[in-house]
């Protein structure tokens, strides 16, 4: 038995543990108690509905510093009067991104540690703190999937794009190309725990924009502080436990899996902008100029800073197959 409360017992990625488990890491007492007063201080258990007021139209019903295609020169000399419904858009994306995330990936990856179908096996409080993590995303995707219903009601806009975010796809795609897709899809779920507390902390409070969505933002914050370290544990946990062969090529994985999850979507930030009134081509202009990939990646970079911290902890950062591939997708420097 290695690991937190043993990992790899008894299903199919027993034949990459190491044989003896020896100096595989637990949870740490801080993070083990994470959980204590769950009870009192999740969302879930204490945090009101979330209620946008008819005057709230007059607001930014998103955080502006986070839609930077507003500022491009076709919106602000063309189209500054759609501001406030691109605005609108923008919360969507993000609504529509935190319910899928939550249920399709965190919930889904969640549930299956719980029930014994991943390489990590949880007990005890371990256990018990996985099963709460499961009701705190239900809670993010129903009180986001409620605020977009309330905001439709209230604006009369609809939502743009496929209803579909693209990290789902690039998701898909980088289970595709894995031999051990399971293992894929937890690293992505690792990852995205340990950055969206930090997108969440920085908008919440910014500009004038509905308590509601304020509070929306600052619930799930609270909450997801608590799934940062928990799922941080269990990454560390899981790279420390396997053995040197088969560490190289998983650790090699988290950079892919970042990209996947930081990336933007430009394919769905495109219909927002024809939705308002931009043609094809001026959309396409305003999404290539706003979200330059060289650009975008200093913000990839300063957002991951944690997960490279974590793998020079493991001694992993080093080992060339890890670093090439950080150094190949510019995510150091």
């Amino acid at each position: 038995m290695c690991g937190i409360a043993g990992f790899f017992t008894g299903c199919e990625f027993a034949h990459v543990c190491a044989a003896d488990g020896a100096g595989c890491p637990a949870l740490s007492a801080d993070a083990a108690g994470l959980f204590e007063a769950w009870y009192d201080k999740a969302s879930v258990r204490r945090a009101p509905r979330r209620r946008l007021d008819p005057e709230d139209t007059g607001l930014d019903l998103f955080p502006r510093h986070l839609v930077p295609h507003i500022e491009h020169p076709i919106i602000r000399r063309q189209y500054p009067e759609r501001v406030p419904d691109l605005l609108t858009h923008a919360l969507y994306r993000f609504l529509s991104f935190t319910v899928n995330l939550e249920l399709q990936v965190v919930n889904d990856t969640t549930r299956k540690l719980v029930m014994r179908e991943l390489p990590i096996a949880l007990d005890g409080d371990t256990l018990l703190n996985a099963q709460k993590l499961v009701c705190d995303e239900a809670y993010h995707a129903l009180f986001c999937a409620d605020l977009m219903r309330q905001t439709v009601a209230l604006t009369g806009i609809a939502p743009a794009g496929t209803g579909r975010p693209r990290f789902l796809d690039r998701l898909d795609a980088l289970a595709a190309q894995s031999d051990n897709p399971a293992v894929t899809r937890f690293l992505f779920t690792a990852v995205s725990e340990m950055l969206i507390t930090g997108t969440l902390v920085d908008a919440r409070g910014q500009g004038e924009v509905p308590e509601a969505v304020r509070g929306v933002m600052a619930d799930h914050a609270a909450d997801e502080a608590r799934h940062h370290v928990f799922y941080r544990e269990l990454l560390t946990g899981f790279l420390a436990c396997l053995p040197a062969d088969r560490v190289r090529p998983v650790a090699a994985m988290l950079p892919d899996a970042i990209l996947a999850y930081m990336r933007p979507d430009r394919t769905n930030i495109r219909a927002e902008l024809m939705a308002v009134g931009l043609d094809r081509d001026s959309a396409q202009q305003v999404v290539e100029e706003t979200y330059d990939e060289r650009d975008h990646m200093d913000y990839i970079r300063a957002c991951s800073r944690e997960i490279r911290r974590l793998l020079e902890e493991l001694d992993l950062m080093p080992v060339a197959e890890v670093g090439d591939r950080f150094a190949a997708v510019s995510l150091t420097g």
